[in-house]
């Protein structure tokens, strides 16, 4: 929920559900069932695969929920594009492992329409190795990051008489309160030049992913209310 989404493959199924959310009394719902538990989906970098939700919904204006989510993927172009290797110098591997869990509290002041506030925790870890050109050393990092968010953003959130949910939060806004770095180093046949030019390249794309700048998100939700 913190990156730019990415893939909106669901956005098709939602829009064309739209003329059938008229007949959906979702604010009595929320009386009748509180309890909901969910699947949701968004972008982002790397993607995260579905996560799970629970909610509860206390009386038919406010709802309170846990989220979580994990994902991978590939950062060697970001790394390129924006680090200098020394001449010489190749980077092998550079891949990320994100999770992340949310506390999320709704008021919704009619009966789908959803103002979202969020706060939450996400931790990234990033696995590089580096090589030289004649393959006489290599150096490897684990890199982990540790952010806290806060989170908040618009959507709706429809439950049927059957008790299934969906909804779209259309555009959740998110920003970096506090951010926590730390690099494990191993090298093997490096100068100390070049095991510190090392750090300092990792160091400082690191400090430049995780500058507070606002993210936008677009999250999905299916589930069903007991």
């Amino acid at each position: 929920m913190v990156a730019i989404a990415k893939k909106y493959y669901l956005l098709p199924f939602f829009l064309a559900s739209l003329s059938t959310t008229a007949l959906a009394d979702s604010e009595a719902m929320r009386k009748k069932a509180p309890l909901s538990l969910n699947l949701h989906v968004t972008g982002g970098n790397p993607p995260l695969v579905p996560g799970l939700g629970i909610s509860y919904s206390f009386g038919p204006r406010f709802d309170f929920g846990i989220q979580a989510f994990k994902g991978s993927g590939d950062l060697r172009a970001d790394f390129k594009e924006k680090v200098e290797l020394p001449t010489g110098m190749t980077l092998s591997k550079a891949d990320i492992d994100a999770q992340q869990g949310i506390l999320v509290m709704r008021f919704l002041p009619g009966n789908s329409f959803s103002i979202l506030f969020a706060s939450g925790y996400r931790q990234d870890k990033v696995n590089y190795a580096f090589l030289n050109s004649g393959l006489q050393w290599d150096f490897s990092a684990v890199l982990t990051r540790e952010t806290v968010i806060a989170s908040a953003g618009i959507g709706n959130q429809w439950t049927f008489d059957n008790g299934v949910n969906f909804g779209i939060d259309w555009a959740i806004f998110s920003w970096k309160l506090a951010s926590k770095s730390t690099t494990a180093l191993s090298s093997r046949g490096l100068t100390t030049e070049e095991a510190e030019t090392l750090d300092r390249s990792l160091q400082f794309w690191t400090s430049d992913v995780a500058k507070s700048t606002p993210e936008l998100a677009v999250v999905y939700t299916v589930g069903y209310r007991f």
